[in-house]
């Protein structure tokens, strides 16, 4: 099976993120827990809200591509680090 080169291309390396939702998830429920990672950085943090997963998606994409964000609370998020990766921009992404 190939892939079309223009598909890859608008799917690049550094917008790619791992979800991992925890046991306490309970999607009748509208409860999602759990761990998001930015592949590329290694940036990561624990949600336990589906708002505060996609805040930290918006802060890392608007970081990268150097644009303004503005911010939902993020409850519930602690910020780890995964690599040695120095993203070229010094700011940080998480506060």
């Amino acid at each position: 099976m190939s892939q079309d080169p223009g598909a890859v291309r608008s799917l690049p390396a550094h917008g790619a993120f791992v979800v991992q939702f925890g046991t306490e998830t309970d999607v009748a429920h509208g409860r999602f827990v759990g761990r998001i990672e930015h592949v590329v950085s290694g940036q990561a943090t624990h949600f336990h809200t589906l708002e505060a997963c996609l805040a930290f998606v918006g802060r890392v994409l608007a970081h990268i591509y150097g644009q303004p964000y503005a911010d939902v609370p993020s409850s519930g998020e602690v910020m780890q680090t995964g690599s040695n990766y120095s993203h070229p921009c010094s700011r940080p992404v998480v506060e």
